[in-house]
């Protein structure tokens, strides 16, 4: 899913988002001197430049002047055709919380993920503790270390990002379960809605089991069967037929 839309119409619902700009792979072949500019006359560095679909922070890099900016943006562009550039956070707590569909929709307990570096990397998300160090297969985010429902978190930001995740999985029509990544700049103690991650992109089991009332991993599993089945039903019910012939 396209990371700046989701952010354009969750700012609209005054859920607050870091500024961006989006840089197509084809601009910056054109002209890259002009997507320089583009970028510059809005942010400043330090910038922090991701694909604008992909997720797993694949092709992630942080670029502090002309020449990291240019590199970065070459690495987006091999995996990706657009790219969203923000301000890079030197003073950022990332807190995660996943939220299951319902009537009404319910949330999990927050999570403050562990980084090995300045922000999580694909390797901290997808190989420390999985396939490289065990022999086994990656567990991904479930390997990941983390602080799950951190008791020393201000009870008003661990709120902020459940109010703001339940609100998001209403308006932007999620179903099933999503997992929602936050932002905190604790110089300003500001929150900010970083992404969704959808399935097949996060089950985000691992929050459920520590959730009060707890949902274990099969019983998250009957409940996205249930909804599914429940879904199917409403469409095989919807009149296909319309009386009209194309040919």
């Amino acid at each position: 899913m396209s990371k700046s839309h989701t952010k354009l119409l969750l700012q609209a619902l005054n859920i607050p988002c870091l500024p961006h700009v989006v840089v197509d792979k084809q601009e910056a072949v054109s002209d890259l001197a002009a997507v320089r500019k583009k970028i510059l006359d809005t942010l400043r560095y330090p910038l922090f430049i991701k694909p604008n679909h992909l997720g797993s922070s694949i092709g992630i890099a942080k670029a502090t002047d002309k020449n990291s900016l240019d590199r970065a943006l070459a690495k987006v562009f091999l995996y990706d055709s657009a790219a969203i550039i923000e301000p890079y956070l030197d003073n950022l707590l990332e807190i995660n919380v996943s939220v299951l569909e319902g009537d009404p929709p319910r949330s999990s307990a927050v999570e403050i993920p562990i980084a090995s570096q300045e922000a999580l990397s694909y390797e901290d998300k997808y190989l420390k503790g999985g396939a490289k160090s065990t022999g086994g297969s990656s567990q991904g985010m479930a390997g990941l270390t983390r602080m799950i429902d951190p008791q020393d978190l201000d009870l008003k930001i661990k709120q902020g990002v459940i109010n703001h995740a339940l609100k998001a999985f209403k308006e932007l029509s999620c179903s099933g379960v999503c997992r929602f990544d936050f932002m905190l700049d604790t110089s300003t103690e500001t929150l900010y809605f970083n992404e969704a991650n959808p399935i097949p992109g996060s089950l985000s089991f691992y929050l459920w089991d520590r959730t009060e009332p707890k949902l274990l991993y099969s019983e998250l599993l009957d409940v996205l069967i249930e909804r599914c089945a429940h879904k199917s039903a409403l469409q095989r019910s919807l009149k296909k037929d319309f009386g009209f012939q194309a040919l």
